[in-house]
């Protein structure tokens, strides 16, 4: 039974019809406990705490999810900065090891080039010598007769 009458003891015939019919009416409140005389059981201490902790500790874990999501994210753009940083400077490193490369390429060749043309004979040698090295640097047999030009640095 959820209805029982409050009123000090004078029942009235409004108040029994109410009080008889109550339970038929109840499905037309959107809020049950809004009935006349709903009897509501009351938690005890320890259940609001726990409920309450409860959602403490929910709200909690949300907030250290989040933090925890906004950390990744900070992370990921921390490395993509430093792996494009990182790219940046050895693409700048390659590029001036290349010029210095060059530069050094250009020099050896220009050195040569007017050693070479003090000593045309001398440059003949070098060339010939280069030439034998490479020919027997593989482990190979030639067959040459004495006056072929391919000793002639070394007659």
């Amino acid at each position: 039974m959820l209805f029982k009458p409050r009123f000090g003891g004078s029942d009235s015939g409004l108040m029994r019809l109410l009080y008889q019919r109550g339970n038929s009416f109840q499905h037309f409140f959107k809020d049950k406990s809004t009935v006349i005389g709903k009897s509501q059981r009351r938690k005890s201490a320890k259940e609001n705490q726990r409920a309450i902790f409860g959602r403490m500790r929910a709200e909690r874990e949300r907030q250290a999810k989040q933090y925890r999501s906004e950390g990744v994210e900070e992370a990921t753009k921390l490395r993509s900065e430093a792996d494009r940083e990182r790219a940046v400077i050895l693409a700048e490193a390659n590029r001036r090891s290349s010029v210095i490369r060059g530069e050094g390429d250009a020099t050896a060749a220009r050195v040569f080039a007017e050693a070479f043309s003090r000593a045309p004979d001398f440059y003949k040698f070098q060339r010939g010598l280069e030439a034998l090295k490479k020919g027997f640097e593989q482990n190979s047999r030639i067959v040459i007769t004495n006056d072929d030009p391919f000793l002639a640095p070394i007659r």
